[in-house]
């Protein structure tokens, strides 16, 4: 069972407006978060990081939040105001590709998508 987190993690959480979370994060939060022990491990960082450490099966999501959470000590802060106030979904660099060809007025939204996705997959080498 997880314990809740108390220690010192370099920053105050406060209501706020909601912060910005990597696709990744945001989707491994809401792995864990599907049941009640793991609503309460979100809080326990340093449980997460003994089940990636000792490799645990089902830790891949602990894992992309512990990696998150280390990167930098912004993301500490950013971390646990998500769980306070919840997080809004970075775009990913396709959504990002789309919505500034729209903002252009280059393109409509369909043939923008279209496009990325053909300029996506000739960079990963597959067929446009």
């Amino acid at each position: 069972m997880c314990r809740m987190f108390r220690g010192n993690f370099g920053g105050e959480v406060t209501v706020s407006d909601k912060v910005k979370l990597p696709r990744e994060v945001a989707e491994a939060i809401k792995e864990v978060s599907k049941n009640a022990a793991g609503l309460e491990c979100l809080y326990d960082i340093p449980y997460m990081i003994r089940c990636v450490d000792k490799e645990l099966p089902d830790s891949y999501a602990f894992e992309m939040i512990v990696k998150f959470y280390q990167l930098k000590n912004k993301n500490k802060v950013d971390y646990f105001q998500a769980l306070v106030n919840g997080y809004e979904v970075e775009a990913s660099p396709e959504e990002r590709a789309v919505e500034w060809l729209m903002e252009q007025e280059i393109i409509h939204r369909d043939s923008a998508e279209k496009w990325v996705r053909g300029i996506k997959n000739i960079l990963e080498g597959k067929e446009a």
